[in-house]
């Protein structure tokens, strides 16, 4: 069976906050996948180490009459990830009115007291409100699996990667706000995320992710697959645009 852990440690004296998946089979351990995630120059947030709270809901056990089925829990935490993907606004996930999510030790879905925003938080707050306004339209495809269903405790844990083709600097959030992408190359991240599902809706959410080459493959998921091919489109940026996005980044 699979167990997964959330917390953070010291790397030769310096913060890293991490995620662990152990798979054990016989009594043994056969299985370790982990994503660490370091403090760095690309734009990813970082909580502080020391004040970093696990919400106590992911350890407490339901009421049988707020539990649902494995196949259920399933389809809604799966339809969180359907909502992500090329978020342009439509909502399939259901969210509680207090749904909270933690990215890396910080608070995306509420400002931090004292903090000078940077991340969705500062645009809009709560689960639904953020995927209303498409904020997270980047995520052109986002692959995924379950390794972990709890139905007494509510609580499902997947992995994946969130793939950034990056194929436009710009981009319009429902409500006509312009945002701009912040890396200016193909990437992605890897995550390990947990979802606490109480009265069929998503009440928490803590997510470890940290940034990878593009189409990174997991060697969990057998054969590897090369990433899709995209069509050039020299319309789109010039040599002008390309060359102020290079100064741009340097």
């Amino acid at each position: 069976g699979n167990a997964a852990w959330f917390g953070s440690v010291k790397e030769n004296g310096q913060p890293a906050i991490y995620a662990v998946r152990v798979h054990v089979r016989d009594g043994e351990i056969d299985e370790i996948e982990s994503v660490v995630h370091r403090r760095t120059s690309l734009p990813a947030p970082f909580g502080d180490v020391t004040k970093m709270v696990h919400d106590p809901a992911f350890n407490e056990t339901l009421p049988p009459e707020e539990r649902r089925s494995r196949e259920r829990m399933l389809a809604i935490a799966d339809a969180y990830f359907d909502t992500v993907e090329v978020n342009d606004g439509q909502v399939f996930a259901p969210f509680s009115d207090d749904c909270a999510r933690l990215e890396n030790g910080i608070s995306t879905t509420a400002p931090t007291p004292g903090s000078s925003g940077g991340n969705a938080a500062s645009i809009a707050s709560g689960c639904r409100e953020q995927f209303e306004l498409g904020i997270y339209r980047i995520n052109k495809r986002i692959r995924r699996d379950f390794f972990i269903v709890d139905e007494e405790r509510g609580v499902a844990v997947g992995r994946g990667f969130f793939d950034h083709a990056n194929e436009w600097d710009r981009y319009l959030l429902t409500n006509g706000r312009e945002m701009r992408t912040a890396l200016k190359w193909p990437n992605s991240i890897t995550l390990l995320e947990a979802f606490r599902i109480k009265d069929a809706e998503i009440q928490r959410i803590e997510a470890v992710f940290t940034y990878v080459p593009y189409f990174m493959h997991n060697p969990f998921w057998g054969p590897h697959s090369p990433p899709p091919a995209h069509q050039p489109q020299p319309a789109a940026c010039d040599s002008a645009c390309v060359a102020a996005n290079t100064h741009a980044v340097m």
